[in-house]
């Protein structure tokens, strides 16, 4: 039966500790902490020097073997956290093997990528795929799938790990399980590998776009789609005397140097960087990348955002807060402003551009391209309209008056009827539309375009 303390001789003091020892607690004293006004992460801005970590890695090299160690990896420890935090959901890691060693088989629930640092001839095989090595290569090793490291070459071969172990402290139920054998069977892939991001594809699609600003989202081969339902990760290269676009999100990201040297204040904090350095960019932080010298700076980042969106917590602070193309598809094609199809969809990819939310699309070369072309309008100059004006009404005003409006209709028809061409055309295309090989009674582009946007947002 309860006790009935007496009013005139209870007090919070007491409540507090009886509440203690039926094992609860007032959710009052901590409301503040559990649902904070804004978003709190623990983990700080901090970066990892490649001249200091290198020197370390050659020492674990001589003194413990991959046998020994199974994998030998220098974890990177965010300041206001302990392993394996590197952000606060996010692990980073070097991991280095050398020639003729083996890291050996085995499989875990946690996804990871691994972006290779340095060195030739190394291997992972996942899954029964042998995967070769080079500098800028990301490899990829799905949720549970067998996958044992090797080296072929000669010198250390050395990669990032990115991992969403610490994901997995709050949901405990990773855990790895051994091969038989130290390797697991495997061969290279017949054709492109789902599972191997070369560097010098990455790096063409960079240098591809004329934004001084550009980005390119890392997605799986089979669909498009993230990497993984927890990680994404993207590369961004960022023109020298030019700065990124200032951004906030709820995510965080781990970035690693790959060409260039700069700077990126996170909040308060400025982080100098060059070639092989690691950074973490914790969530809601306010963050721009500055490269320094007369080179472009290219930059590789994984995130958490894949997982925010699943949930629903991703947000961020935008310029252009209805234009970011990570999330969802520009205007249709067919959508007509200021007397011209394409115009609306072309002002949505340019508020894109400038606050670095493209996703998948682009500018030129393309229908956009051609709009402008036509028009007699420099890119530049529409994007630093867009810029300024912002609404859609002032924007076309602005366009009426630096073009001919005569011309609208015949460019308009230009727009509506283009489409593949023939037989060579159609086999281009597909490269990037991997779906139109099933389609081969499309030929139009705004019902290809309307289509890809479906396909690329269900997700």
């Amino acid at each position: 039966m309860a006790t009935i303390v007496p009013q005139a001789a209870d007090s919070l003091e007491k409540l507090f500790a009886d509440a203690g020892s039926a094992a609860t607690a007032p959710l009052w004293t901590m409301m503040q902490a559990m649902v904070p006004p804004s978003p709190a992460p623990k983990a700080v801005p901090h970066l990892w020097r490649w001249d200091e970590l290198r020197p370390l890695l050659d020492r674990a090299g001589t003194l413990i073997s991959a046998d020994q160690a199974e994998r030998r990896v220098f974890m990177l420890v965010n300041p206001a956290l302990r392993p394996p935090y590197t952000t606060d959901t996010l692990f980073g890691g070097m991991q280095m093997i050398l020639p003729g060693e083996t890291a050996p088989a085995h499989r875990h629930t946690a996804f990871a990528l691994r972006f290779i640092v340095e060195g030739e001839r190394g291997f992972t095989a996942v899954g029964g795929e042998k995967v070769t090595m080079e500098r800028g290569d990301v490899i990829l090793t799905p949720s549970w799938e067998f996958h044992d490291h090797g080296h072929e070459g000669s010198g250390p071969m050395i990669w990032l790990d990115g991992l969403d172990l610490p994901i997995w402290q709050a949901i405990p139920v990773n855990f790895a399980e051994p091969y038989a054998e130290p390797r697991y069977p495997s061969k290279p892939a017949e054709g492109r590998s789902r599972l191997k991001f070369p560097w010098s594809e990455i790096r063409a699609k960079l240098d591809g776009s004329t934004s001084s600003f550009y980005s390119v989202e890392y997605e799986q081969r089979e669909r498009r789609a993230p990497i993984s339902r927890i990680v994404g990760a993207s590369a961004e290269r960022i023109a020298a005397g030019t700065e990124s676009p200032r951004r906030r999100e709820t995510s965080s990201a781990v970035y690693h140097v790959v060409e260039g040297s700069g700077s990126t204040t996170v909040g308060e904090v400025e982080l100098q960087w060059t070639r092989g350095d690691t950074f973490a960019v914790p969530a809601w932080m306010p963050y721009v990348h500055r490269p320094r010298g007369d080179e472009a700076a290219y930059l590789f980042r994984y995130d958490d955002r894949p997982v925010l969106r699943a949930l629903g917590a991703y947000r961020a602070q935008l310029l252009f807060p209805e234009a970011d193309l990570r999330e969802h598809a520009p205007r249709a094609a067919s959508v007509e402003l200021g007397g011209l199809v394409f115009l609306a969809r072309t002002i949505d990819k340019a508020k894109a551009k400038l606050q670095g939310t493209l996703g998948p699309y682009k500018i030129g070369p393309g229908l956009s391209a051609y709009l402008l072309e036509w028009l007699r309008i420099d890119e530049d100059a529409f994007t630093d309209a867009v810029r300024e004006l912002r609404e859609d009404d002032a924007i076309a005003a602005w366009v009426r008056a630096h073009s001919d409006p005569s011309t609208y209709p015949e460019i308009g028809e230009k727009l509506r009827t283009r489409g593949i061409r023939d037989a060579a055309h159609r086999a281009d295309v597909a490269t990037r539309y991997e779906w139109l090989g099933d389609r081969p009674d499309l030929k139009n582009w705004f019902e290809i375009l309307d289509i890809d946007d479906a396909l690329t947002f269900a997700r």
